[in-house]
């Protein structure tokens, strides 16, 4: 059979799978609606990155308990790529798209199916995933969203291979709010690209004196090939300070909360954070490769690669909070933070960056480069045994 007859026949048969379905479907642990579009909308103004030509869209609205009703749409790139299906989410709002057609087209041309996500409200408008009801507005609630959908379209997208994921900042937040939060506990692998920051919030808000973490020094680390010397550990402080506004819009409080200190919001950031030290967050993960991505900050040593390093954000702490998590208190099929260094143009561009574990005859390759890679090692259905 030609691969254009198969590829209509796929489109086809999901497109009557979701048109004929006609009600909500509770995929847990949510409800979501999902019907057929004819084209890809025109994310934001038109500048940045748009669909690929070849997407198929769909459009949906997810409700859960305590928490707005929120529309989306999701582009489906590669459909029936026997690779595996990689469920993808941009930065901040989500109502962006981070990966642009060579991302996507490489995935694809691997057999990789790939599904991206843009959220809006009802109305069409962009509207942020993190958003819950009241003030504090709850993210951890507004989590059940991503989880909701990712369940969706593993049981209805999917076809065969690795079940995976990757996400952008926060988007990555909404894989790991995922999985430590509503039993996502299915993904072969995920990629964290600058993420996720939501792992601790009362770590990075309304503190008087604000902690650090020592990002890479731990042994799943991963800032040097095998045999030369590890570049090394560095500080970098929890406090939110280019996404404190955006904590305070997620939060639903008023501007500026998140960056006064001392305030009343500390126990309130801490339970609607990913690890929020309840007995029923989870980070064993034994069927996923975790795998990382921070940029080192200005005045890290990074002899490797050279050049010089920007100032960071506290992505890179909070991230290495998250690893800390699933190494002493879970597991992971696998579990590695790689180390980017000269992330630009902005702090947590590791897609640009260069990664000195990947060295190798004078080159360190670029982020976008490595982490494409990684995915398609890691990103594979587990061995059937009989």
């Amino acid at each position: 059979m030609k691969t254009s007859v198969f590829l209509a026949l796929v489109i086809a048969c999901i497109a009557t799978m979701l048109t004929g379905s006609g009600h909500s479907q509770t995929t847990g642990p949510g409800t979501i609606s999902v019907s057929a579009d004819t084209t890809c909308p025109t994310i934001g103004n038109g500048s940045g990155n748009q669909f690929p030509s070849n997407t198929h869209c769909f459009s949906g609205t997810i409700s859960c308990i305590d928490v707005p009703d929120i529309a989306f749409t999701f582009g489906v790139q590669g459909i029936g790529g026997t690779a595996g299906t990689i469920a993808m989410f941009s930065h901040g709002d989500g109502t962006t798209l981070d990966f642009d057609s060579t991302v996507i087209g490489n995935y694809n041309a691997a057999q990789f199916q790939t599904v991206e996500v843009v959220w809006q409200s009802d109305a069409g408008a962009s509207s942020p995933w993190e958003l819950a009801s009241g003030s504090p507005a709850i993210i951890k609630q507004a989590a059940c969203r991503p989880a909701t959908l990712l369940n969706w379209i593993f049981t209805h997208i999917y076809g065969s291979g690795g079940k995976c994921a990757e996400g952008v900042s926060a988007g990555s937040a909404a894989i790991a709010y995922s999985m430590a939060q509503y039993d996502v506990n299915y993904l072969d692998a995920v990629e964290f690209l600058s993420g996720p920051p939501l792992s601790d919030i009362s770590k990075g808000c309304g503190q008087q004196t604000y902690q650090s973490a020592n990002v890479c020094s731990e042994s799943f680390c991963k800032s040097a090939p095998p045999g030369m010397t590890p570049e090394g550990s560095w500080m970098d402080t929890f406090k939110y300070t280019d996404a404190e506004s955006a904590i305070d819009r997620w939060t639903n409080l008023p501007e500026g909360t998140c960056g006064t200190a001392p305030n009343s919001y500390g126990s309130n950031y801490l339970d609607m954070s990913i690890v929020d030290n309840e007995s029923d967050s989870t980070f064993h993960y034994p069927a996923t490769a975790v795998s990382i991505w921070v940029c080192a900050k200005s005045g890290a040593s990074n002899s490797i690669c050279g050049g010089s390093n920007p100032t960071a954000n506290n992505s890179a702490a909070e991230a290495d909070y998250f690893a800390d998590q699933i190494a002493g208190f879970g597991s992971a099929r696998a579990l590695s933070l790689y180390r980017v260094d000269q992330c630009n143009p902005t702090h947590e561009d590791v897609g640009n960056g260069v990664v000195p574990a990947f060295y190798s005859n004078g080159i360190c390759p670029t982020g976008n480069t490595v982490i494409a890679s990684d995915m398609a090692k890691q990103c594979k259905a587990p061995p059937t045994h009989h």
